[in-house]
């Protein structure tokens, strides 16, 4: 029977603070808990829920705030994969 590993982070949902925007992979880093950073492609930002927003603007800016959910496992140098579909 498969175990799954103790340190997943596989369903955990958290409140991440985006800390970059990369237009050219089409992709946004945010910072979850332990100052983990996690990969989130932007088009899986579409309407993501806020829990603090830094700019009038519609689109995620560098600084909001966003519920997330884990949805892949860091992989060697890959960060975990998060979306914002709970």
């Amino acid at each position: 029977m498969f175990e799954p590993e103790e340190n997943s982070l596989i369903d955990n949902i958290y409140i991440a603070r985006v800390e970059k925007i990369v237009y050219n992979i089409n992709a946004a880093f945010v910072k979850i808990s332990n100052n983990q950073i996690c990969y989130l492609a932007l088009s899986d930002a579409k309407k993501p829920i806020y829990t603090q927003k830094k700019s009038k603007k519609n689109e995620l800016c560098v600084g909001d705030e966003i519920l997330v959910q884990v949805i892949k496992d860091a992989i060697k140098t890959k960060e975990p994969v998060v979306t914002t579909k709970l």
